[in-house]
């Protein structure tokens, strides 16, 4: 291509330069923000702010909850082990032998300390007058008679069931032999008229109300313990063998 009066001119070679001059123009601009950039980084100032993560409700109650030890499963069987009885060797122990929870309820190696609680408790014998006692039919109307707790030392009786029961047979009854029936230790005994079923409850010797008292005796009974043979008795024993 040629211009009218003037020296001819490349064209693409124009282009060329022009492209260049133009990159080269970019690239000033470029390095000159950077620079600018970096003196407001230093300075502290128009800091460009990182875009926030927002993180879901329930993944945050998760992350700011206490860490206590141990998996959910462990905590609930941690909460379960302590439901029975307390800490405190609370083993709910009733006076009212009508209310009371059967040694047999109990877990084996609390029924010892829950025998303990009972006996220094001691039988239930309510301090009320003879009047006191409520009355009902059986064999014309009669009550409980609380001259009747001197009679018979195992005796006690339940306001809550107006029933009579074996202090001793709640704590230590056999209960594949039991003379009398069941009706001292479960229920309570409510015949009034028929006072023959005290003494045939107590039995003989061998009667499991007996057994039961034995077994009361020796439970409250401190073991002996064996001491050694005086010197002076260890010294003739051995001169008598010796001879």
């Amino acid at each position: 291509m040629k211009r009218k009066n003037g020296p001819a001119v490349d064209l693409k070679a124009f282009l060329e330069r022009a492209a260049a001059k133009k990159r080269q123009t970019e690239n000033q601009s470029n390095q000159l923000q950077l620079v600018v950039f970096q003196g407001q980084s230093d300075s502290g100032t128009n800091m460009p702010s990182e875009p926030e993560v927002q993180i879901p409700e329930t993944e945050r109650a998760a992350s700011t909850k206490p860490d206590i030890g141990g998996t959910s499963e462990d905590n609930e069987s941690d909460d379960e082990s302590g439901d029975e009885y307390d800490d405190d060797g609370n083993y709910d122990i009733e006076h009212d032998p009508g209310l009371r929870t059967p040694i047999s309820g109990y877990a084996v190696n609390d029924q010892d300390s829950v025998r303990r609680a009972y006996i220094a408790l001691g039988p239930c014998r309510p301090k009320m007058k003879k009047e006191d006692f409520p009355q009902h039919m059986c064999g014309g109307m009669r009550r409980f008679q609380p001259k009747w707790f001197d009679e018979f030392k195992w005796l006690e009786y339940s306001v809550d069931r107006d029933g009579a029961y074996c202090f001793v047979c709640y704590l230590f009854k056999d209960t594949n032999k039991f003379t009398g029936g069941d009706s001292f230790v479960n229920g309570g005994f409510r015949n009034w008229n028929m006072k023959a079923r005290f003494r045939k409850h107590a039995g003989e010797i061998n009667s499991a109300n007996s057994e039961a008292e034995e077994k009361h005796n020796m439970f409250i009974t401190p073991k002996a313990s064996i001491s050694p043979l005086p010197q002076a008795m260890h010294n003739s024993r051995l001169s008598i063998w010796l001879a």
